[in-house]
């Protein structure tokens, strides 16, 4: 923290503004924290798949809930392009049983 003070007063940058950074570092270090607790439970290739479908869950939620953002052909056929990418990459991974995980 004290070199990421030093260089940022070296450069001019103010650290300590008010704006929506705050907020917005706290909801990712949330999702970090929400992260390593579902690692507890599942497997990594499970979080994977999770992570690398969330941008499709997010693109969905602006279109339907952003009155100005609307999804066109293009980037709907994308969508399903990754939803399908992730469902045979990660076909074997659903499919195999995992052992239940004991508690430390």
């Amino acid at each position: 923290m004290l070199l990421v003070w030093i260089w940022s007063r070296t450069r001019g940058i103010a650290l300590f503004q008010r704006d929506d950074t705050l907020i917005a570092g706290l909801l990712f270090g949330g999702e970090i924290a929400c992260i390593f607790f579902g690692l507890s439970l599942i497997t990594a290739t499970h979080m994977a798949v999770f992570l690398y479908t969330a941008p499709c869950f997010t693109a969905l939620g602006l279109h339907w809930f952003v009155p100005g953002e609307r999804l066109s052909r293009a980037p709907r056929a994308v969508l399903c392009w990754r939803f399908a990418a992730s469902r045979s990459l990660s076909r074997t991974a659903f499919c195999t049983a995992i052992p239940p995980l004991r508690r430390r």
